[in-house]
């Protein structure tokens, strides 16, 4: 029998399980593509893209069609949510490389947003990662880095805390 995702139960592969299985993963997929192209994810979904296919993988057929896409294919699509759909794969960890550290910054939403939604209980972790991605950025593009960051907390119930791990590092500053 082959395993099936419901789509509109979240995708999130934690919040699957084998008796809420609709669709398998080929056609999963698919409704990705058909979402990414209509560009119609709600918010939870375009968060949970990147853990499901960091957990679950693409079957090829469906990395060829997001490849075609990254690459233009004569189609517009919302390049910071197909690069969290392909960036645990080796094509897409090859793009990410090409990037460069501004367009990094501005298609870092997929991971950033996530951070200020977790759990409380989780909230070390958050700290944690969100100061790594500070650690990363050049000293120079922090400012923006943090603008860039505060416009997505601000969206979200997370407070300026959210921040301590990151006041740390030299020329981060939010943008108040």
């Amino acid at each position: 029998m082959t395993q099936q995702y419901d789509l509109e139960q979240r995708i999130l592969p934690l919040h699957v399980t084998p008796h809420s299985f609709k669709y398998d993963l080929s056609e999963t997929h698919n409704i990705i593509i058909n979402k990414l192209l209509q560009d119609s994810f709600t918010v939870a979904e375009r968060y949970a893209l990147a853990p499901f296919v960091r957990v679950l993988g693409i079957p090829e057929l469906q990395m060829e069609t997001y490849k075609i896409l990254w690459e233009g294919g004569g189609y517009e699509v919302n390049r910071t949510i197909l690069l969290s759909i392909i960036f645990h794969t080796e094509y897409g960890d090859a793009e990410f490389r090409k990037l460069t550290e501004l367009e990094r910054i501005e298609m870092s939403d997929p991971w950033v947003y996530p951070m200020f939604t977790t759990p409380h209980v989780h909230e070390g972790f958050a700290k944690m990662a969100l100061s790594s991605l500070v650690a990363s950025t050049s000293t120079e593009l922090r400012p923006l880095l943090a603008k860039h960051m505060e416009s997505i907390r601000k969206n979200t119930d997370a407070t300026v805390d959210i921040y301590s791990e990151c006041w740390a590092h030299e020329n981060f500053a939010l943008p108040f």
